[in-house]
């Protein structure tokens, strides 16, 4: 009854307010902010061999349903960066090392000194996986001066997308989850 003596000029007022705050409250709940890589449950899974010269070469890949690491460690050398691109857009850009370190030490008793050494060694094989982009046509290596170590090109490989399981509830607010869906993985 209120509403009904109320003027037309404040019910218009009202009824836009209410319509912003609803448009504003279904953006909020469905467009949560996701981060430039791909939260999903599927990576490309890159079997590398590499030299002792640190060149590299790929045994195999596919992709599976898992997730991927998102390799935005900062590591000052001794790394390989990977990019996942389209074209000349790149969609992913990472670090992942291209050597691990062994530092054998001793330890003398009698003078309490220690002695160490270390070495630098090639990883030799070793598994990547990395985020998967349905849009992507190659993955590339580069070592820390801008070198091109590998350039794998994705069409030239018959990669199948593995069917995907639903996968609320394991911690992780993937791409194609909300808080509505699942709001286990999904929170504000």
């Amino acid at each position: 009854m209120y509403w009904r003596r109320l003027p037309p000029r404040i019910k218009i007022i009202a009824a836009i307010g209410v319509s912003i705050l609803l448009t504003l409250g279904f953006y909020l709940l469905f467009n949560q902010k996701k981060t430039s890589n791909p939260v999903q449950l599927l990576s490309y899974v890159l079997q590398l061999e590499q030299t002792n010269n640190f060149e590299l070469s790929l045994e195999n890949i596919s992709i599976k349903q898992e997730y991927a690491p998102d390799y935005q460690t900062s590591i000052p050398e001794h790394y390989y960066a990977i990019s996942i691109r389209q074209g000349d857009r790149e969609l992913f850009r990472g670090r992942t090392v291209k050597q691990y370190t062994v530092i054998k030490e001793k330890m003398f008793i009698d003078t309490g000194s220690v002695e160490s050494d270390k070495q630098m060694l090639p990883l030799g094989k070793f598994t990547l996986r990395l985020p998967w982009f349905q849009q992507a046509d190659n993955i590339v290596f580069y070592d820390e001066s801008g070198e091109v170590k590998l350039q794998v090109d994705l069409k030239a490989y018959n990669l199948e997308i593995p069917p995907i399981e639903p996968s609320c509830g394991d911690g992780i607010c993937s791409d194609d989850e909300n808080i509505l869906m699942c709001h286990k993985d999904c929170s504000f």
